[in-house]
């Protein structure tokens, strides 16, 4: 069904490492053995002699930054042409195509550059744009006419909880839930094309749009009833009554995703069942019955974004870090064809043509942004919806790309997504970039990768235990003592690595980021034979002092059990915290720090940098002057990109 959804920060690792306060360790007290304080480092700077190679570097990975993504595909009433989202002008906006090949080109349809779009739904007569805007903490849910009649604004949510969807036949009214400025919590709504909000169900607890018929007739609510998972309630939109449908009495499995057939007698729900493999439900809508289920074969796999008609049903199944869009038979749920789309990762079939032959899905793969394909719903053929090139990916060699297992020491089976370039002679550097805390291995478009893998670089990112994605007990088994094997995770990886006939075992390079570049410091320090240069940036090294952060945060009881609580793990963490371990370090270092919040204060990143330049091996040491969310700014990163290949090409790049 169509829609816009802007998720909250729910109480998972993910969200929480966003939520809580940076910075930690700033201020803290070197609790369980102090680190010995250091005079100030002075930042290394570009010398004339490299200034030149840097700004070429810089060039290649700005243009590499620039490539476009296309999203949120909507065919219209004709079948003929879809409208989409696109930041090919830097920002996103909302774009019309034709489908044909020989048609023109996608036209804008906003012409102000001060509207600053997050999500847009264009109605079927093409006519009216339903749009979220950013009004820079809000979202202000607007009507856009395109007949040059001023915007409407209907509402301003707040932007933790927005969810939107649009009918496909009838009135062109928009329902969306969320919370209004200044409301006691979150209800549902309906927008008409006068601006008019109307509340029409709210309830105590807090509730959320998951799907809605095609006349929007019926609607399908997510309500949240802690410390259980959210249950359904169907919403008729005429009487405003709603009634539970899932799950039924006694029954109480995690549910993750949920849609509903476009005549509204059926429900699609997707749970664990209390276990690891995720199951999808056929519900009758009238009874909560359970017509029929289906379990994705083999390891664990995540379903969701459900459409279809009354004989077919698209599910996006992640399995491992890849992506594959089923057709199931919409009444038995049993397998018709599987898409052939190439190796990627899909944000879900978002469209169907209104004889359901046709799905809009939003596909992206290694090599390739975002971008908008059609699927034959009957035949499972796959092809991009617009026949348009980026220049931006020239430089870009064709490359080989898959989702590997890699066998740990104590036999635990780790995803590892490896991408290389094709053509290169000789024996490749690799360079791996280590997931364990926030987020898992997906093979999708990563315009760093695509940098390196210009340059002659294979690009490996393992999901080290712990990561989200894999299942219940992958993802806790970095807890607590844990970690000590995720961090030997990192070794099994880079000792795999050197086995494959393709790679050079004496040219590997740890890279990562934030929480992850806590792991680049970890391992350099486990197996200083292994690695031949380390690149950190706002990388977390004391775990005590950033966890005694935390700890004052109300949401923090996930990660004292996933880390460790510093009062009562005092010594474990330190141990675990790899500025403790700074002299086993002995490959070249490149490392960034932020001024302000870092997940390390800049008092610790001195602290590292003064121990390490003690060594023969080099350092390089660069210091953004702003916060974290300064290094995503496009000039900031192009630049830290070619000043990390600068320093790859001296110690460890193509030879």
């Amino acid at each position: 069904m169509l829609g816009f959804s802007m998720p909250g920060c729910p109480l998972m690792l993910a969200g929480l490492l966003l939520a809580l306060p940076r910075g930690a360790g700033a201020e803290a007290p070197r609790a369980g053995g102090d680190v010995a304080a250091s005079p100030p480092v002075t930042p290394d700077a570009v010398g004339p002699d490299d200034a030149g190679r840097v700004a070429e570097l810089q060039r290649l990975a700005a243009t590499l930054d620039g490539a476009y993504s296309n999203r949120d595909g909507q065919f219209m009433r004709d079948g003929l042409s879809v409208s989409f989202v696109s930041n090919r002008d830097d920002q996103a906006r909302l774009y019309l195509a034709e489908l044909d090949p020989a048609g023109a080109p996608p036209r804008r349809l906003l012409a102000s550059s001060e509207v600053k779009l997050a999500h847009g739904l264009m109605s079927r007569d093409g006519k009216t744009i339903l749009a979220l805007v950013d009004k820079g903490g809000d979202w202000s849910v607007q009507w856009l006419p395109l007949d040059g009649r001023p915007p409407r604004e209907v509402t301003v949510l707040e932007r933790s909880n927005v969810t939107g969807l649009l009918p496909l036949v009838g009135e062109p009214y928009l329902y969306l839930s969320g919370q209004t400025k200044g409301s006691r919590s979150p209800a549902v709504y309906r927008a008409s094309p006068t601006g008019t909000l109307q509340e029409i169900f709210w309830d105590p607890l807090p509730v959320r749009l998951q799907a809605m018929t095609a006349d929007g007739s019926s609607l399908l609510l997510a309500r949240r009833r802690p410390p259980a998972d959210d249950e359904l309630l169907l919403l008729d939109t005429r009487s405003r009554v709603a009634r539970k449908v899932f799950p039924p009495p006694g029954s109480t499995p995690s549910r993750r995703w949920a849609s509903i057939s476009p005549d509204g007698t059926t429900l699609f729900v997707t749970s664990n069942l209390g276990g690891e493999h995720e199951v999808l439900h056929s519900v009758d809508a009238s009874t909560g019955r359970e017509n029929a289920r289906y379990v994705e074969p083999g390891s664990w796999a995540t379903m969701r974004f459900a459409i279809g008609t009354s004989s077919r049903l698209l599910i996006l199944v992640d399995r491992g870090g890849q992506s594959v869009l089923r057709v199931l038979d919409a009444k038995t749920l049993e397998p018709v064809i599987v898409s052939r789309l190439p190796p990627g990762h899909g944000s879900g079939p978002s469209d169907l043509t209104t004889g359901g032959t046709l799905a809009l899905v939003a596909w992206e793969t290694p090599d390739h942004p975002e971008d908008l394909w059609l699927v034959d719903a009957q035949t499972g053929a796959a092809r991009r919806a617009l026949d348009e090139s980026q220049p931006a990916l020239a430089s870009l060699p064709p490359v080989e790309a898959s989702v590997e297992e890699v066998v740990a020491h104590d036999g635990l089976r780790l995803p590892v997504k490896m991408v290389r370039p094709l053509g290169v002679p000789g024996k490749l550097p690799v360079i791996v970039s280590p997931r364990g805390f926030a987020e898992g291995v997906r093979l999708e478009w990563n315009p760093k990768a695509a940098f390196f893998l210009s340059l002659g670089y294979a690009w490996v990112e393992p999901a080290l235990r712990g990561a989200p994605g894999f299942g219940t007990s992958f993802e806790e088994a970095d807890h607590g003592l844990g970690r000590r094997d995720a961090i030997r995770d990192i070794e099994d990886v880079g000792r795999w690595i050197s086995s494959r006939p393709w790679a050079d075992p004496t040219r590997l390079v740890l890279m990562g980021e934030g929480t992850d570049g806590y792991y680049v410091l970890a391992g350099l320090a486990s197996a200083p034979d292994l690695w031949r240069a380390g690149v950190e940036a706002d990388g977390l090294m004391d775990l005590r002092a950033w966890m005694t952060e935390v700890k004052k945060h109300p949401d923090c009881a996930y990660l004292l059990t996933k880390i460790g609580d510093p009062d009562k793990q005092g010594e474990l963490l330190d141990d675990l915290s790899p500025i403790r371990h700074a002299d086993r370090i002995v490959a070249p270092v490149f490392l960034v720090a932020c001024a302000r919040c870092g997940f390390s204060s800049l008092a610790q990143n001195e602290d590292l940098v003064a121990r390490l330049r003690t060594r023969p091996a080099a350092v390089e040491y660069v210091v953004e002057p702003g916060d974290p969310e300064s290094l995503k700014a496009r000039d900031t990163r192009t630049r830290f990109l070619a000043r990390v290949a600068l320093f790859l090409e001296r110690h460890a790049g193509p030879r």
